[in-house]
């Protein structure tokens, strides 16, 4: 009886002398896990060089724990189903606070500069230096002197 047809008639693969049946290896791979672990939202984040990472708008201070700082390495956040945040970091959870409000560096103030509008285009007068080698002035000087 081949794969298929056991799995058709629902009868259970054969165990040979010691292998374990399917029970026992999911039992012993789910030894070191915790559903609340299992079940949860988790995305990657990037330590910024002041100890913080954002998710989701929201800012977590990371508890200095060594003299390693981890500016610009990776952490995973976890969000359970009941709403509570943890931090992983080498797959070790880490301390953290929340910031309510995250306040960057100051930047300084632009100057305003007035934006200057002029009614009406800019029209030189008549004996003004941009006129005297136009070619249509020169002719219209002519009429006007004869």
């Amino acid at each position: 009886m081949s794969g298929k047809e056991r799995k058709r008639l629902g009868i259970m693969p054969r165990v040979k002398e010691g292998e374990m049946t399917i029970e026992e290896t999911t039992k012993t791979a789910m030894e070191g896990l915790e559903l609340r672990d299992v079940v949860c939202l988790e995305e990657t984040r990037v330590i910024s060089n002041e100890w913080l990472a954002r998710y989701k708008n929201r800012f977590f201070q990371i508890v200095p724990q060594s003299k390693l700082t981890p500016a610009k390495k990776k952490v995973i956040v976890q969000e359970h189903l009941h709403g509570s945040i943890h931090l992983l970091y080498t797959g070790k959870e880490i301390r953290f606070t929340e910031i309510s409000q995250w306040l960057a560096c100051p930047q300084p103030p632009t100057p305003q500069v007035p934006i200057l509008h002029h009614e009406k285009a800019y029209v030189p007068s008549q004996n003004h230096p941009w006129r005297r080698f136009n070619p249509m002035y020169l002719g219209r000087k002519k009429e006007l002197l004869v």
